[in-house]
């Protein structure tokens, strides 16, 4: 998020930039507060997840660093996803559709 950005124009803003795609809806489905190393480094971050509709739908990311796949409720659920916490979480949102807030 920019400074003094709104988090529902940080996600309009991020989804074009990255995707390309323009944000038609969002509602929040909750927050994963991940610790892990990378390459040796410490990192701490809180991943806020949204279910979203978005027009323009594709994979191909516009930035090098990051990949997108859009994958059905059952590949989902069969692939590995990172980090777990916010795979086991999402799987039960699915079915609950109750705000989550876990840590890993």
């Amino acid at each position: 998020m920019e400074f003094g950005e709104r988090l529902n124009e940080a996600l309009k803003r991020e989804l074009k930039e990255e995707l390309g795609v323009s944000l038609q809806k969002f509602s929040f489905m909750g927050v994963v507060d991940n610790i892990f190393m990378d390459d040796g480094e410490k990192h701490h971050e809180f991943i806020l997840a949204f279910r979203a509709k978005v027009k323009g739908v594709h994979s191909d990311s516009r930035e090098d660093h990051i990949d997108f796949t859009f994958l059905s409720k059952k590949d989902f659920a069969k692939n590995k996803i990172y980090p777990i916490a916010l795979k086991k979480a999402t799987l039960k949102w699915l079915k609950d559709k109750k705000i989550f807030w876990v840590s890993q």
